[in-house]
């Protein structure tokens, strides 16, 4: 379990990295239970909105001072291989239709 929470949070956080988002933690302090990601220029919570209405997909927001500025990832529980693939194929799918177009990727070789 430790094993593939750890892998699952590696992938989100090489992902987005690669996708030229900025993660809130240092390297050296980042967790594999979460990955606490900032918005982009432009982004606010409103993402998060679109991302549970139109996509089916949760993802937590942040408290006080961050409030609208990040976003976080899970990747512990039961949460499998196939249902983070898909998870960050949703949240790439409703940044572009937000109008922040990230580039194509393959998220699933993030995961391997």
């Amino acid at each position: 379990r430790w094993n593939r929470c750890q892998s699952l949070s590696k992938g989100v956080q090489n992902l987005f990295l690669d996708l030229g988002f900025d993660l809130l933690a240092d390297v050296s302090q980042r967790s594999d239970t979460v990955t606490a990601i900032m918005y982009p220029e432009g982004i606010d919570d409103q993402w998060r909105s679109d991302l549970k209405e139109k996509y089916h997909t949760q993802v937590i927001g942040a408290q006080d001072h961050l409030k609208g500025k990040m976003f976080r990832v899970g990747s512990m529980g039961t949460t499998t291989v196939e249902e983070m693939i898909e998870g960050c194929r949703r949240m790439i799918a409703c940044f572009n239709e937000m109008g922040h177009t990230l580039p194509n990727v393959d998220v699933a070789s993030y995961f391997a």
